[in-house]
Protein backbone atom coordinates (compact mmCIF):
# COMPACT_ATOMS: atom_id res chain seq x y z
CA UNK A 1 0.00 0.00 0.00
CA UNK A 2 1.20 3.51 -0.80
CA UNK A 3 0.32 6.33 1.60
CA UNK A 4 0.98 9.89 0.53
CA UNK A 5 1.75 11.87 3.65
CA UNK A 6 -0.03 15.17 4.17
CA UNK A 7 1.59 18.60 4.03
CA UNK A 8 0.48 22.22 4.13
CA UNK A 9 -0.76 22.08 0.54
CA UNK A 10 -2.97 19.04 0.99
CA UNK A 11 -4.31 20.23 4.34
CA UNK A 12 -5.26 23.68 3.00
CA UNK A 13 -6.57 22.56 -0.39
CA UNK A 14 -3.72 24.07 -2.39
CA UNK A 15 -2.63 20.78 -3.96
CA UNK A 16 -3.71 20.10 -7.51
CA UNK A 17 -4.94 16.55 -6.92
CA UNK A 18 -1.84 15.04 -8.51
CA UNK A 19 -2.37 11.32 -9.05
CA UNK A 20 -0.15 8.75 -7.39
CA UNK A 21 2.19 6.80 -9.71
CA UNK A 22 0.25 3.53 -9.47
CA UNK A 23 -1.94 1.35 -11.66
CA UNK A 24 -5.29 3.17 -12.06
CA UNK A 25 -7.17 -0.15 -12.06
CA UNK A 26 -6.41 -0.66 -8.36
CA UNK A 27 -8.32 1.26 -5.66
CA UNK A 28 -6.82 4.67 -5.00
CA UNK A 29 -8.03 8.09 -3.96
CA UNK A 30 -7.10 11.37 -2.32
CA UNK A 31 -8.61 12.14 1.07
CA UNK A 32 -10.21 15.37 2.13
CA UNK A 33 -8.21 17.44 4.61
CA UNK A 34 -8.29 16.38 8.25
CA UNK A 35 -10.56 19.34 9.01
CA UNK A 36 -13.30 17.26 7.36
CA UNK A 37 -12.49 14.16 9.43
CA UNK A 38 -12.99 12.79 12.91
CA UNK A 39 -11.21 10.44 15.28
CA UNK A 40 -12.94 7.89 17.48
CA UNK A 41 -11.21 7.25 20.81
CA UNK A 42 -12.60 4.02 22.25
CA UNK A 43 -12.78 3.31 25.97
CA UNK A 44 -14.91 1.25 28.33
CA UNK A 45 -17.53 4.00 28.05
CA UNK A 46 -17.70 3.71 24.25
CA UNK A 47 -16.24 5.86 21.45
CA UNK A 48 -15.54 9.55 21.95
CA UNK A 49 -15.74 11.57 18.74
CA UNK A 50 -12.99 14.18 18.25
CA UNK A 51 -13.41 16.40 15.17
CA UNK A 52 -10.45 17.49 13.04
CA UNK A 53 -8.24 19.17 12.05
CA UNK A 54 -5.47 17.18 13.69
CA UNK A 55 -1.95 18.21 14.67
CA UNK A 56 1.27 16.72 13.31
CA UNK A 57 0.26 17.40 9.72
CA UNK A 58 3.27 15.54 8.32
CA UNK A 59 2.02 12.30 9.91
CA UNK A 60 -1.47 12.46 8.39
CA UNK A 61 -2.48 10.65 5.21
CA UNK A 62 -3.45 12.71 2.17
CA UNK A 63 -3.93 9.92 -0.38
CA UNK A 64 -3.68 6.17 -0.70
CA UNK A 65 -3.26 3.56 -3.41
CA UNK A 66 -1.98 0.09 -4.11
CA UNK A 67 1.09 -1.11 -5.93
CA UNK A 68 1.86 -4.70 -6.85
CA UNK A 69 5.59 -5.48 -6.60
CA UNK A 70 7.79 -8.48 -5.87
CA UNK A 71 9.63 -6.78 -3.02
CA UNK A 72 9.98 -3.56 -1.06
CA UNK A 73 13.06 -2.74 -3.15
CA UNK A 74 11.13 -3.22 -6.39
CA UNK A 75 8.34 -0.96 -5.13
CA UNK A 76 10.85 1.67 -4.02
CA UNK A 77 12.62 1.55 -7.39
CA UNK A 78 9.37 1.91 -9.30
CA UNK A 79 8.08 4.82 -7.22
CA UNK A 80 11.49 6.48 -7.27
CA UNK A 81 11.08 7.09 -11.00
CA UNK A 82 8.05 9.29 -10.39
CA UNK A 83 8.45 12.98 -11.25
CA UNK A 84 5.95 14.95 -9.14
CA UNK A 85 4.90 18.51 -9.86
CA UNK A 86 7.59 21.20 -9.48
CA UNK A 87 5.84 22.87 -6.52
CA UNK A 88 5.37 19.67 -4.56
CA UNK A 89 7.77 17.72 -2.39
CA UNK A 90 5.65 14.71 -1.50
CA UNK A 91 6.54 11.95 0.92
CA UNK A 92 5.31 8.47 0.02
CA UNK A 93 5.17 5.75 2.65
CA UNK A 94 5.41 2.19 1.30
CA UNK A 95 3.80 -0.45 3.49
CA UNK A 96 3.38 -4.16 2.98
CA UNK A 97 -0.27 -5.04 3.33
CA UNK A 98 -1.56 -8.13 5.07
CA UNK A 99 -3.11 -8.82 8.45
CA UNK A 100 -0.47 -10.32 10.81
CA UNK A 101 -3.19 -12.69 12.05
CA UNK A 102 -3.93 -13.98 8.56
CA UNK A 103 -7.31 -12.29 7.99
CA UNK A 104 -7.76 -12.05 4.21
CA UNK A 105 -7.71 -8.59 2.68
CA UNK A 106 -10.49 -7.08 0.60
CA UNK A 107 -9.72 -5.23 -2.62
CA UNK A 108 -12.72 -4.67 -4.84
CA UNK A 109 -12.79 -2.97 -8.21
CA UNK A 110 -16.11 -1.54 -7.03
CA UNK A 111 -14.06 0.87 -4.92
CA UNK A 112 -13.52 2.93 -8.06
CA UNK A 113 -16.07 4.61 -10.23
CA UNK A 114 -19.31 3.86 -8.38
CA UNK A 115 -21.53 6.75 -7.21
CA UNK A 116 -21.89 7.66 -3.57
CA UNK A 117 -19.64 9.11 -0.87
CA UNK A 118 -16.73 7.00 0.35
CA UNK A 119 -14.86 7.18 3.64
CA UNK A 120 -11.48 5.85 4.70
CA UNK A 121 -11.51 4.32 8.19
CA UNK A 122 -7.94 4.06 9.47
CA UNK A 123 -6.84 2.21 12.60
CA UNK A 124 -4.05 4.18 14.26
CA UNK A 125 -1.17 2.06 15.46
CA UNK A 126 0.36 1.52 18.88
CA UNK A 127 3.38 -0.35 20.22
CA UNK A 128 1.59 -3.71 20.19
CA UNK A 129 0.34 -3.31 16.61
CA UNK A 130 3.77 -2.10 15.46
CA UNK A 131 5.22 -5.31 16.90
CA UNK A 132 2.87 -7.40 14.68
CA UNK A 133 1.50 -8.95 17.87
CA UNK A 134 -0.94 -11.83 17.26
CA UNK A 135 -4.68 -11.22 17.55
CA UNK A 136 -6.93 -13.56 19.53
CA UNK A 137 -8.64 -16.09 17.21
CA UNK A 138 -12.12 -15.15 18.46
CA UNK A 139 -11.43 -11.50 17.61
CA UNK A 140 -10.25 -12.45 14.12
CA UNK A 141 -13.42 -14.52 13.63
CA UNK A 142 -15.56 -11.55 14.65
CA UNK A 143 -13.68 -9.26 12.25
CA UNK A 144 -14.08 -11.76 9.40
CA UNK A 145 -17.83 -12.03 10.01
CA UNK A 146 -18.23 -8.26 10.08
CA UNK A 147 -16.19 -7.89 6.90
CA UNK A 148 -18.31 -10.49 5.09
CA UNK A 149 -21.55 -8.85 6.24
CA UNK A 150 -20.34 -5.40 5.18
CA UNK A 151 -19.21 -6.62 1.75
CA UNK A 152 -22.57 -8.33 1.19
CA UNK A 153 -24.35 -5.10 2.16
CA UNK A 154 -22.29 -3.09 -0.33
CA UNK A 155 -20.70 -1.03 2.43
CA UNK A 156 -17.14 -2.39 2.59
CA UNK A 157 -15.17 -1.82 -0.61
CA UNK A 158 -11.61 -2.54 0.51
CA UNK A 159 -9.75 -3.34 3.68
CA UNK A 160 -6.58 -4.91 4.98
CA UNK A 161 -4.07 -4.82 7.76
CA UNK A 162 -0.68 -3.21 7.30
CA UNK A 163 2.46 -4.91 8.53
CA UNK A 164 4.79 -3.00 10.82
CA UNK A 165 6.83 -0.11 9.47
CA UNK A 166 9.97 -2.20 10.03
CA UNK A 167 8.96 -3.79 6.71
CA UNK A 168 8.34 -0.41 5.03
CA UNK A 169 10.10 2.65 3.71
CA UNK A 170 9.49 6.29 2.87
CA UNK A 171 10.43 8.15 -0.27
CA UNK A 172 11.03 11.88 0.17
CA UNK A 173 10.91 13.82 -3.08
CA UNK A 174 12.28 17.25 -3.87
CA UNK A 175 15.57 18.61 -5.13
CA UNK A 176 16.56 15.78 -7.44
CA UNK A 177 16.73 12.08 -6.68
CA UNK A 178 14.28 11.04 -3.97
CA UNK A 179 15.73 10.10 -0.60
CA UNK A 180 14.86 6.67 0.78
CA UNK A 181 14.28 6.32 4.53
CA UNK A 182 13.93 2.75 5.75
CA UNK A 183 11.54 1.82 8.55
CA UNK A 184 10.78 1.34 11.34
CA UNK A 185 9.39 4.78 12.14
CA UNK A 186 9.24 6.05 15.70
CA UNK A 187 5.87 7.80 15.96
CA UNK A 188 3.76 4.65 16.46
CA UNK A 189 0.64 6.51 17.63
CA UNK A 190 0.48 8.42 14.33
CA UNK A 191 1.07 5.43 12.06
CA UNK A 192 -1.64 3.42 10.31
CA UNK A 193 -2.06 -0.25 11.25
CA UNK A 194 -5.06 -1.09 9.06
CA UNK A 195 -7.79 0.44 6.94
CA UNK A 196 -11.31 -0.04 5.61
CA UNK A 197 -12.70 1.82 2.61
CA UNK A 198 -16.46 2.05 3.02
CA UNK A 199 -19.40 3.60 1.20
CA UNK A 200 -21.74 5.59 3.44
CA UNK A 201 -24.29 8.31 2.89
CA UNK A 202 -22.81 10.66 5.50
CA UNK A 203 -20.09 11.04 8.10
CA UNK A 204 -22.63 10.11 10.78
CA UNK A 205 -23.30 6.83 8.99
CA UNK A 206 -19.56 6.19 8.64
CA UNK A 207 -19.09 6.85 12.37
CA UNK A 208 -21.92 4.46 13.18
CA UNK A 209 -20.27 1.70 11.08
CA UNK A 210 -16.82 2.31 12.57
CA UNK A 211 -18.21 2.42 16.11
CA UNK A 212 -19.50 -1.16 15.83
CA UNK A 213 -16.45 -2.76 14.21
CA UNK A 214 -14.70 -5.43 16.36
CA UNK A 215 -11.15 -4.05 16.23
CA UNK A 216 -8.23 -6.10 17.51
CA UNK A 217 -7.08 -3.60 20.19
CA UNK A 218 -9.25 -3.23 23.28
CA UNK A 219 -9.25 0.58 23.11
CA UNK A 220 -8.41 1.58 19.54
CA UNK A 221 -8.18 5.04 18.02
CA UNK A 222 -9.74 5.25 14.57
CA UNK A 223 -9.56 8.12 12.09
CA UNK A 224 -12.34 8.59 9.52
CA UNK A 225 -11.72 10.78 6.48
CA UNK A 226 -13.99 11.46 3.50
CA UNK A 227 -12.57 10.52 0.13
CA UNK A 228 -12.15 13.38 -2.29
CA UNK A 229 -14.56 12.32 -5.02
CA UNK A 230 -13.88 13.35 -8.63
CA UNK A 231 -16.19 15.91 -10.19
CA UNK A 232 -18.88 14.40 -12.37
Amino acid sequence: MILRKADRRTETGLDDGEALPIAPALPHAALQASSHGVRLHFSADGPRVVPGPFEHTEDLVAAFGFLEADSLQAATDQLGRWVPGPETGPVLEIRESGCPGGLPGILSSAAQGEPGPRFMVMLLSDAQLEADAPTAPERLDAMARRNDQSVAAGVLLAGDGLKSTAKGARLKFGGGKPRVVDGPFAEAKELIAGFWLIRARSMDEAIEWASRYPYAPAHPVVEIRPVREPAR
